[in-house]
């Protein structure tokens, strides 16, 4: 594989990732948060139809959201690897930084 991935097939993908690509790793992770939080919940049809205009509709949770179709079980895990990522990219930007002072100095 060359460079960052077009798709994201499963957590492992994401995991496997972190180390090359964290800053990337960390925005799909975010938008993964995002697009879940945006679609919570679906609308499902009870009864009715659509040309009598009788529809009768529940407000349930999403069965298919973003992060379970990547085999991410619990929104928990977002979290953890998000920090994760976060503290990796942190590192390095203190390693940047160090190897900055030493060239100046």
């Amino acid at each position: 594989m060359i460079g960052y991935p077009k798709r994201i097939g499963c957590e492992q993908d994401l995991l496997n990732l972190m180390n090359d690509y964290p800053t990337e790793v960390k925005r799909d992770l975010e938008r993964i948060k995002a697009h879940d939080a945006a679609h919570a919940t679906v609308q499902r049809v009870i009864s009715g139809s659509e040309e009598t205009k009788d529809l009768v509709v529940e407000t349930i949770p999403n069965p298919c959201l973003m992060s379970k179709q990547l085999g991410i079980t619990k929104s928990a895990n977002i979290d953890t690897m998000l920090s994760t990522v976060s503290a990796k990219i942190d590192a390095i930007k203190i390693e940047d930084t160090e190897e900055a002072e030493v060239k100046i100095g």
